[in-house]
C-alpha cells in the first residue's frame, strides 16, 4: 500500500473519531439537560376525599380582629370552630400555642406583614399562610393536611370539561350559557370584533370538542349494551 493510501486512511480514521466523540458529546449534553429541564411526568395529586372547603379556614385575621392575640403572655382563650374548639396561648406577639379540643399543644409563629396583614407560619412546612385547617386533630396548611379545592376535580371528563369552558366563554361574550344557543352581534371597533372573533372561533372548537366527546361516549355506551346483549 503507498503511503498517499495510508496517509488518507489515517485522515479518514481521525475523522470518524472526532465525529463519534463529538455526537457523544452532544448526546450527554442534551440528557443533562432534558434531565434538569424536563423534570419527567408530574406527580399525579394525591389529595383528600373531602375538599377543603368542607373544612373551617383557622384565619389569623379573624382571630386577631377579636382581640385572640391582645393580652399579657399566658392568657388563653377558647374559639368554638364547627367541628372543634380551638384554644389559643399568648407566648409572645409573634408566637401563639394552640390545642385542638384540649389535646396536644402546637407552636404557631405570626407573621405581621404591612397594612396589618397577619398570617400564620405552619407548624408542618414553616411556610406562611393565610389559613391553617384541622384534619384528624391536625393544625397544618392545605397542602400539608392534602386537601384540594372541588373545583380543581369536577368536569374531569373531556366532554364536561368542553361544556364548562366554552359556557366560560359564552359569558365573556355576553351570550346565553346554553350550549349551541344564539351569540351577540359582532362589535363594530375593530378592537373589540377582533377580541369577538377569537373568542368565537375557541367556542366553536370547544363545542365541537363537546360534540365529538359525547359521541364517543355514546358509541361506547352502544357498544357495551350490545356485548351485555350478545352475553345473555
Amino acid at each position: 500500500m503507498s503511503q498517499m493510501s495510508l496517509l488518507f486512511l489515517l485522515l479518514f480514521s481521525l475523522s470518524c473519531l472526532f465525529a463519534l466523540s463529538s455526537a457523544a458529546k452532544s448526546t450527554r449534553v442534551f440528557t443533562l439537560m432534558a434531565g434538569f429541564g424536563t423534570h419527567g411526568y408530574h406527580h399525579p395529586r394525591r389529595c383528600d376525599p373531602q375538599p377543603v372547603e368542607a373544612f373551617a379556614p383557622v384565619r389569623a385575621s379573624h382571630l386577631a380582629a377579636r382581640g385572640a392575640f391582645v393580652g399579657p403572655p399566658g392568657s388563653t382563650t377558647g374559639w368554638a370552630y364547627p367541628g372543634f374548639v380551638l384554644t389559643v396561648t399568648i407566648e409572645h406577639t409573634c408566637r401563639i400555642i394552640v390545642s385542638i379540643d384540649h389535646q396536644e399543644q402546637t407552636g404557631v409563629g405570626i407573621v405581621r406583614q404591612g397594612f396589618g396583614q397577619l398570617l400564620f407560619v405552619c407548624p408542618s412546612c414553616t411556610r406562611w399562610r393565610r389559613n391553617l385547617y384541622v384534619k384528624d386533630g391536625v393544625l397544618a396548611c392545605r397542602r400539608c393536611n392534602r386537601l384540594d379545592y372541588s373545583s380543581r376535580h369536577r368536569h374531569r371528563s373531556d366532554a364536561a370539561r368542553a361544556v364548562n369552558l366554552a359556557t366560560k366563554v359564552r359569558h365573556r361574550l355576553g351570550a346565553d350559557s346554553a350550549p349551541f344557543g344564539p351569540l351577540p352581534p359582532r362589535p363594530g371597533h375593530h378592537g373589540s370584533a377582533r377580541v369577538y372573533d377569537r373568542l368565537v372561533a375557541r367556542l366553536a372548537a370547544l363545542e365541537s370538542r363537546a360534540l365529538m366527546a359525547f359521541a364517543d361516549t355514546l358509541a361506547a355506551v352502544e357498544r357495551r349494551a350490545r356485548k351485555r346483549k350478545r352475553l345473555r
